[in-house]
């Protein structure tokens, strides 16, 4: 039994070693996901005007990062200081939900494996357990598939890092945009009806 417990430690501890690159940037990505998560959430909270700290860290709290996105976006449509102003949330929040998000997702709950290439060679791949259904070209047969592939390197996690550590920086520059907003970001009031300006000049 001693001798079993040895070769699973050198296993585990290989595949600890091969993975060092790869988990020092996942766990760099992490903390910015977070940060990015929680300039969000400052965002939401200015846009919906929330200053009591029980109702803001309740709501907030309660909320994932989908649903944070999407009440940005539908408040911030509604509060939005200029239209150049809502593009660029709208970008913004289309870029993390449909992109970092996802990314990060898959990072994180993927398996990691030391697959051998066909030159001897080994590289670490993501892998999702997923079936499905694929045709195989040329004769277009379909075939069943019970796993996806992704090689990655430690670059490409670092990469998708300046693109979180990007995205916070928008987020907090549209956050200021807002507060600097006339009127703080609020609908302004209606005009008066046109009667009522003609009765008031004597037209």
């Amino acid at each position: 039994m001693a001798i079993l417990d040895e070769i699973d430690t050198k296993v585990l501890k290989d595949r600890e070693r091969a993975l060092e690159g790869h988990s020092a940037q996942i766990g760099r990505m992490c903390t910015l996901y977070s940060g990015l998560e929680l300039d969000i959430a400052h965002l939401l909270i200015s846009l919906a005007g929330l200053s009591d700290p029980v109702p803001k860290n309740v709501l907030i709290g309660a909320l994932d990062m989908r649903a944070k996105l999407n009440a940005v976006l539908t408040i911030g449509f509604e509060r939005k200081p200029s239209d150049i102003w809502f593009a660029e949330l709208n970008k913004l929040v289309n870029s993390i939900d449909n992109g970092i998000r996802t990314e990060r997702n898959r990072m994180i709950h993927d398996f990691w494996l030391s697959v051998p290439e066909e030159d001897g060679t080994e590289t670490m791949q993501r892998v999702q357990l997923r079936a499905s259904l694929k045709k195989e070209p040329p004769s277009g047969t379909q075939t069943l598939r019970l796993a996806d592939f992704k090689p990655v390197k430690p670059a490409e996690i670092a990469e998708l890092c300046e693109v979180i550590f990007a995205a916070n920086l928008t987020a907090i520059r549209l956050r200021r945009e807002f507060e600097r907003a006339p009127l703080h970001g609020k609908l302004q009031p209606p005009n008066p009806p046109q009667s009522q300006t003609s009765d008031q000049t004597g037209g």
